[in-house]
């Protein structure tokens, strides 16, 4: 979970189902509020009256599912966010839009502006040895 840890001031609170529940309940416990729901359907129930009224964001994020629960092992890999994570960080387009979620910042527009300027670039390069081997023909 640590991979989650710089998300998790986001977080109000976490509504924990399944077999995983108690270890996750211990792992986020004094970061996060934490709600023991059972299963799925009292777990929507008490994050949709806690959303209702409030400008908020239900997120469903399985941590640990079982096999049961999905329908390839490739599934669960890509639920998984320890197999997203690159040397303990989790993937840019994760942090993008963990951040964008929250608003834009100057940190986002600066990141931003790299991209756009980079796929700049590389058109413009293409767009010259394109132009070149016109030329040349």
């Amino acid at each position: 979970l640590e991979v989650l840890y710089p998300f998790l001031p986001s977080v109000r609170r976490a509504y924990l189902i399944g077999e995983a529940a108690d270890h996750l309940g211990g792992e986020l416990d004094g970061r996060v509020e934490i709600e023991y729901c059972g299963d799925l359907n009292r777990a929507l129930e008490a994050a949709s009256q806690a959303a209702h009224g409030h400008k908020a964001v239900v997120l469903l994020s399985p941590a640990c599912a079982s096999q049961v629960q999905m329908e390839s092992r490739s599934t669960l890999s890509l639920l998984d966010p320890s197999t997203m994570a690159v040397h303990g960080m989790p993937p840019v387009p994760m942090v993008i839009f963990s951040k964008i979620k929250l608003g834009v910042t100057p940190d986002i527009n600066a990141l931003a502006t790299l991209i756009i300027g980079t796929v700049s670039i590389g058109i413009m390069i293409a767009s010259w040895v394109m132009f070149r081997q016109s030329k040349r023909n």
